[in-house]
């Protein structure tokens, strides 16, 4: 079930990764010198987001298996929002969708940094997968009663039928299935 859950988590922002080394092998020639120093340097970020979200998913797996607890930290939210849009920025451009981080204020938070992490850039990597060509993303962060963050990812996807549904949050179910780029 781990392995299977950070495949999951890794496949989409890889899949932003390929594109850009795609573009580079096929295209290099056509690029001038500054073009393909800032393709590097996506490059480079790209790579970098991957290896943290590759360490962090390592992190939640020793933990759901009870080898380090969880350690909650007040840390600034919104900052970490928008670092994940960014780490998904590649692939949600390739698709043409567009991202809308509308998140305003300063939110503090008290919680697991890499456990908030991972759940954020999951749910916005489904909600990339999920969308057609030229589909919106939205994000949003506010504070509610009782010192409590609701958090809202909002996209013009697909959907998920009833059935699948019912299946998410049970053990050992599989629920995967393509994205609309069969991503």
């Amino acid at each position: 079930k781990f392995f299977s859950i950070i495949a999951h988590d890794l496949k989409s922002p890889f899949l932003g990764f390929l594109g850009l080394t795609k573009i580079m092998a096929e295209e290099a020639s056509s690029f001038s010198d500054q073009e393909l120093a800032q393709l590097g340097n996506e490059m480079h970020q790209t790579a970098d987001n991957l290896f943290n979200l590759l360490k962090n998913l390592l992190e939640w797996a020793q933990i759901q298996k009870g080898e380090i607890s969880s350690q909650p930290k007040e840390f600034l939210l919104s900052d970490q929002i928008a670092e994940n849009v960014e780490v998904i920025k590649k692939r949600n451009q390739q698709k043409g969708i567009s991202i809308s981080n509308t998140i305003t204020d300063i939110i503090h938070a008290y919680a697991d940094k890499n456990m908030t992490n991972s759940v954020i850039i999951n749910l916005l990597s489904n909600a990339v997968k999920f969308t057609n060509r030229n589909g919106t993303v939205s994000i949003s962060a506010k504070e509610i009663k009782d010192q409590m963050i609701e958090v809202s990812i909002r996209d013009t996807g697909v959907g998920m039928p009833k059935s699948m549904v019912e299946k998410l949050f049970i053990l050992g179910e599989k629920t995967g299935r393509k994205g609309t780029e069969n991503e």
